[in-house]
């Protein structure tokens, strides 16, 4: 595994597989799974047991959205008016 950082400053990090040759790339956010040691240990059991990860999210998935996300969730930004001017489309300068 090897981190690269990209000309915008952000890092990633790249795994290679054997698959095709390609590394698979990888956030902060996703290595955060990996370093810590309770949830690596969850991500292991699921990357052996595929099927019971799809089970289990779709379960987790289901529920949420049945129970909802009252006062979690924000409502979504309206864009400046001047991007709805010219059809909805964003105006560069």
């Amino acid at each position: 595994m090897r981190e690269v950082k990209k000309a915008s400053g952000k890092r990633q990090y790249e795994m290679n597989f054997g698959f095709r040759g390609e590394p698979f790339m990888m956030l902060v956010s996703d290595m955060c799974l990996y370093w810590d040691d309770e949830y690596r240990g969850h991500a292991q059991y699921y990357d052996r047991r595929r099927l019971e990860f799809r089970r289990d999210a779709a379960q987790a998935w289901r529920k949420l959205i049945e129970l909802g996300c009252e006062g979690i969730l924000t409502p979504e930004a309206k864009p400046p008016r001047e991007e709805m001017e010219g059809g909805g489309r964003r105006r560069f300068r």
